[in-house]
């Protein structure tokens, strides 16, 4: 059997196991629930130890996730199109129709991405109740269907009653604690970058232009030869093309295959040759923390084949927690209840209408936008009209 079933299989049985135990103290309903007493004393003495750090942590936050809350509404009002992030907890391949609404990832990192993100995110949520004064009731975990998750339970009434300045400070910071979770990674990253990948060729990025040569001949995948030559970086690549002319004959060799190129005049350097593939700049955090979006990367060949395996898996663990940690963040800060955005913007409405009932209804109306949005997102609507003659 294969060894990912079977890790699977293994995951369900323990969580099965532990939810056996420890039935007396777990609540069934829609979703099963552990609460305990256990750390909020804790919880309470980290935050006022570090009250400064906390307030200045709020305070920033607040700003930051109402930039993030705009920018994914604007993101979802321009239906760029949302996925859904789940584990793979099924063999074979899935069919295009389910990838175009869902990214699937391996069931560990998922796993551990989950614990990864809700530790920190309600952890700042429960500093926060305890820096301003709202009562913790309780701390657990909870589990609905295969998605599991914690929280920091807080008395609601003296919640909604606490000041609107408040109730921002607090929804904020669990997010922005996944966002920082995600700077964290994307540091790490960079690091692993350097320390275990060296590039070994060149991504193509075809200009579309059906007279120029790498559309032609369709050029696709990673250069890592012309001519016998080994390219390996972008210097390399540019060296290579400044001796070239128009009219000349190179063989390129990828990753993949082997493609025989006819070079054209370089639209803006007469003289020179062109192949018309497309080099795209470094971004900041490519400048800051290393990697190149137009290299190709791959394990650096002095590692033994054992380490490899198990650098991969690290890598490949640290993007995708990176993804589900800035994913998680802007969905939670969207404007709509009972999100963590949605309690933001109610808590800007009510402070500047003075008025609570008005503020709940200001907040409903745009949930109910920022819903539809979020439906018409997961759903190919042009093609559904299309289907029905209507379009």
């Amino acid at each position: 059997m294969d060894l990912e079933i079977l890790s699977i299989l293994a995951f369900f049985g323990i969580l099965g196991a532990i939810i056996i135990i420890d039935r007396k103290n777990i609540e069934f309903g829609l979703m099963l629930i552990r609460r305990t007493q256990k750390g909020k004393k804790k919880i309470k003495a980290f935050a006022l130890k570090h009250k400064k750090f906390f307030n200045i942590f709020a305070n920033i936050g607040v700003l930051v996730a109402i930039l993030l809350s705009i920018f994914g509404f604007v993101y979802l009002f321009r239906g760029t199109g949302v996925r859904l992030i789940l584990p793979k907890v099924f063999p074979g391949e899935v069919s295009e129709g389910v990838q175009r609404v869902v990214f699937f990832m391996p069931l560990w990192y998922w796993v551990i991405g989950l614990f990864i993100i809700i530790i920190p995110h309600e952890l700042f949520h429960g500093f926060l109740f305890a820096l301003e004064k709202i009562k913790i009731k309780s701390v657990g975990f909870f589990l609905f269907l295969i998605f599991p998750g914690g929280f920091v339970e807080p008395d609601e009434e003296q919640f909604a009653n606490s000041k609107p300045v408040k109730r921002m400070r607090i929804a904020a910071v669990g997010s922005i604690a996944n966002v920082c979770v995600f700077s964290l990674l994307i540091i790490l990253t960079g690091l692993f970058t350097r320390i275990f990948y060296e590039g070994v060729g060149i991504q193509v990025y075809a200009i579309e232009n059906e007279d120029y040569p790498a559309n032609q001949i369709n050029l696709t995948g990673v250069i890592t030869e012309i001519n016998g030559i080994k390219i390996r970086n972008l210097d390399q690549f540019q060296n290579f093309l400044d001796t070239t002319q128009p009219g000349d004959e190179i063989r390129i060799k990828t990753l993949e295959k082997t493609y025989n190129l006819t070079l054209i005049e370089h639209p803006s350097e007469p003289g020179k040759g062109f192949m018309g593939i497309s080099i795209i700049p470094p971004t900041f955090l490519n400048k800051i923390f290393g990697g190149d979006p137009n290299i190709h990367y791959e394990i650096r060949e002095n590692f033994p084949d054992y380490l490899e395996s198990i650098i991969s898996w690290f890598n490949g663990l640290i993007n995708w927690v990176g993804i589900i940690s800035i994913s998680v963040a802007v969905a939670n800060l969207l404007p709509f209840l009972p999100f963590d955005g949605g309690i933001i913007w109610q808590a800007i409405f009510e402070k500047i209408t003075k008025n609570k009932k008005l503020s709940k209804k200001m907040i409903i109306g745009l949930s109910a936008i920022t819903y539809t949005l979020l439906v018409l997102s997961f759903v190919d609507i042009a093609g559904l009209l299309g289907k029905l003659g209507l379009l």
